[in-house]
């Protein structure tokens, strides 16, 4: 285990990047202190926050898994692929609800809300919790557009890269899914 070096505040790209990304703010992985003079990266992944070695050693089990630099990488890497996948996805489904193929249109978003966003362990077990909530056939419920909105609003927080057209055609969907008599 490599002990902490570095002052948060001055921070490292790979750990901000990671928290604009996932929207949280700085915490230590132990102690969830938030004071960001006292925070440090861990020296070995730069990607954990801790305020102490104390707090460190007494998250080591739990953050060992995921305290390798080449990890941490792959979840990136898997990240990158997922979003890429989810951009086409999610622009076709709304252009062929626009032009009012509608069951092609279902057909893409639930290819594109059952990707899995979750890159980490910890990811894993939080996507399952929640996996049961965005399981809806898009159109045939009427509460089709707050479950849409909850799924992109989810989205937007993991990737922080949601399309600008999304939020200009999510009304348009709703409208398309009301002309069709849901």
């Amino acid at each position: 285990m490599k002990y902490l070096y570095r002052s948060a505040k001055a921070g490292c790209a790979s750990a901000l990047q990671t928290l604009a990304l996932s929207g949280a703010t700085a915490k230590c992985g132990n102690c969830d202190q938030a004071d960001m003079q006292k925070l440090q990266l861990c020296s070995n992944c730069n990607a954990a926050f801790f305020c102490s070695r104390r707090c460190q050693k007494a998250a080591w089990k739990a953050h060992k898994r995921t305290c390798k630099p080449e990890t941490i990488k792959e979840m990136w890497k898997e990240r990158e692929t997922l979003v890429k996948e989810l951009r086409p996805k999610v622009a076709r489904a709304i252009e062929l609800t626009q032009a009012g193929r509608y069951e092609e249109s279902e057909r893409l978003l639930e290819e594109a809300m059952r990707l899995d966003f979750s890159c980490s362990p910890d990811d894993k077990i939080m996507t399952m919790c929640t996996l049961g909530r965005h399981r809806v056939i898009w159109g045939q419920n009427e509460r089709a557009l707050p479950l849409l909105d909850e799924s992109l609003s989810l989205v937007e927080e993991t990737v922080r890269t949601v399309p600008a057209t999304l939020e200009v055609n999510r009304e348009g969907m709703y409208q398309a899914y009301l002309a069709r008599g849901v």
